[in-house]
């Protein structure tokens, strides 16, 4: 489990597996997921620089 700075940040988007390969091409380390939840939500997680977590979620 990583351990995030000051904030969680959260976007949805229309197609996780997409918008993860194409942030994968860019060389963007997602280092949790896609996944799905126990209450059944698609995410991914990655984080930024300054350690903050993003949570990306299919809406």
């Amino acid at each position: 489990m990583k351990v995030g700075g000051s904030a969680v940040i959260a976007f949805q988007v229309s197609n996780l597996e997409k918008f993860c390969k194409s942030i994968e091409e860019k060389n963007v380390t997602i280092f949790e997921g896609p996944k799905t939840t126990e209450w059944g939500q698609r995410v991914a997680y990655i984080q930024d620089p300054d350690s903050n977590i993003i949570e990306i979620s299919e809406s």
